[in-house]
């Protein structure tokens, strides 16, 4: 029998040169056992934090012609190897319009988010029906009764009801959370983001998150990768700013998907550097500007304007150095290259730095 066949592979990059963030997304199918393994890993690098690689592998196949099962293993390779969490899930198609699902989520990070889910939706001519419970391990019960169905015009003087089953399409809970410990982990230490916006249908403009971060998605292709964004006006902080700036959901009919989206606080620099020169001061202009760990690595960078200020965006809470490009300086005759050490405080929000003369009358 052919248990290994037919591979797809795909891969993105996604860079943010504003506050300098990469993220390189990697997703590989393959068929394996008259099913389909899906490894799909997230490979994060900004100035906010250390690297952070996260990935899932899920296994989903047909038992018999009743049943279909989906697995799923969620886990972080950096800065830390763990399984974060786990799941299985038993979806019955018995009938043509009845589609019942029962899942389970390990969590292994100790924060007491396993859970039992169970859903099942009914699709009528014109519309579904559809209930979702959900019971933590922390004690919380979720219960949702659902009717979807849509209304609009099929030709120019013809209008009609529609359903829109969950049978059909796949969902997703999000949970926006600001990430205090910066370790892209949901936690007791994090804070959940109420009234938080996600971008990506718009049907989903109005849906705001609730007080525990939690926002519910419906409608998800399940065909190929919805992409979502966080709507970051909604946030309420401008130095807000999640750490993934798009994410990839795979969706399964009649399914529910959770996904975290950590947001961490983001802070500016700003300054001036200029030349003191027969008297007169002028701004430098178009002179490169680095912000260093003090251990030498580059977080972040930016270039001064036309009257000499700057500003370095999207970095976190910490201790930093700040330098000018040496070649750029050579050009004006400057063998002086100044160093700036710094504090970031996030909750300040934008860290001033004295202005920078280098005075060329001097000896």
């Amino acid at each position: 029998a052919r248990r290994f066949t037919r591979c797809v592979s795909e891969l993105h990059l996604l860079l943010e040169t504003a506050t300098n963030i990469g993220q390189l997304s990697s997703k590989f199918n393959f068929q394996l056992y008259s099913g389909v393994v899906t490894l799909e890993n997230n490979y994060l690098r900004s100035n906010s934090s250390s690297s952070l690689l996260i990935g899932e592998t899920r296994y989903s196949r047909g038992l018999y012609s009743l049943f279909s099962l989906r697995s799923s293993v969620q886990y972080t390779l950096k800065p830390q190897a763990q399984v974060t969490s786990t799941s299985i899930t038993l979806l019955s198609r018995n009938q043509n319009n009845i589609r019942t699902q029962l899942g389970v989520a390990l969590d292994f990070t100790g924060e007491n988010n396993s859970n039992i889910s169970f859903s099942t939706s009914y699709l009528f001519d014109h519309m579904s029906l559809s209930l979702s419970t959900i019971l933590n391990e922390n004690g919380d019960k979720q219960l949702q009764i659902n009717a979807e169905f849509s209304f609009g015009k099929s030709g120019p003087s013809t209008w009609s009801i529609d359903n829109y089953t969950r049978s059909q399409y796949g969902r997703s809970q999000i949970r926006l959370f600001q990430d205090n410990d910066v370790d892209g982990i949901y936690s007791s230490a994090d804070t959940p983001i109420e009234g938080g916006k996600i971008i990506g249908n718009t049907r989903w403009r109005h849906l705001e998150s609730d007080a525990d971060g939690i926002i519910y998605l419906d409608g998800l292709n399940t065909r190929s990768p919805s992409r979502l964004k966080v709507n970051e006006a909604s946030l309420g902080d401008p130095y807000l700013k999640p750490n993934f700036s798009e994410v990839n959901v795979t969706a399964h009919a009649g399914g529910i998907q959770n996904i975290d989206i950590p947001v961490t606080l983001k802070m500016e620099v700003e300054g001036k550097i200029s030349i003191l020169k027969n008297g007169n001061e002028r701004g430098l202009a178009g002179i490169p500007v680095y912000v260093k760990r003090l251990n030498g690595e580059d977080v972040a960078q930016a270039i001064t304007e036309f009257d000499g200020f700057y500003i370095v965006q999207g970095l976190s809470g910490g201790e930093y150095i700040l330098t000018f490009d040496r070649n750029a300086l050579n050009k004006f005759k400057i063998s002086s290259y100044p160093e700036t050490r710094f504090t970031a405080n996030p909750e300040d929000g934008i860290v001033y730095i004295d202005p920078v003369i280098i005075d060329l009358d001097g000896p």
